[in-house]
């Protein structure tokens, strides 16, 4: 008879509970994920622009704009889908499809610039 191999967590050694992305966690990190995302940030600005730094420890990460045209411009980490478990930001991709057209999902923390605080 052929011995099945049990699956394990990814980041530690304990019994696979659940896949996230596919791949396969324990219920401790299971939590801790859903507990990161329910707390994803989404701060709008729209009285004083953020340095570059400010925008990059905001988002964790290097900025990639997205021009939202009227609605102004939205600031997010431009490389949040290569870490281990990228979080839907709902609200930075509901106004990414609504007014500039993407196609595709924003993850992480995001930066929405109106107004003065727009980077130019």
């Amino acid at each position: 008879m052929l011995e099945q191999k049990k699956e394990t967590c990814h980041v530690c050694t304990k019994p696979f509970y659940w896949r996230f992305n596919k791949k396969p966690v324990c219920l401790k990190h299971y939590q801790q994920l859903h507990l990161f995302q329910a707390t994803i940030n989404f701060m709008k600005l729209s009285f004083q622009a953020p340095t570059l730094h400010q925008a990059q420890r905001f988002v964790k990460g290097y900025i990639e704009v997205v021009n939202l045209g009227d609605q102004g411009q939205l600031l997010v980490n431009e490389e949040f889908l290569l870490v281990d478990f990228p979080v839907l930001n709902a609200n930075a991709t509901a106004l990414s499809l609504e007014y500039a057209g993407c196609q595709s999902p924003i993850f992480g923390a995001a930066l929405h610039l109106t107004g003065p605080a727009l980077w130019t």
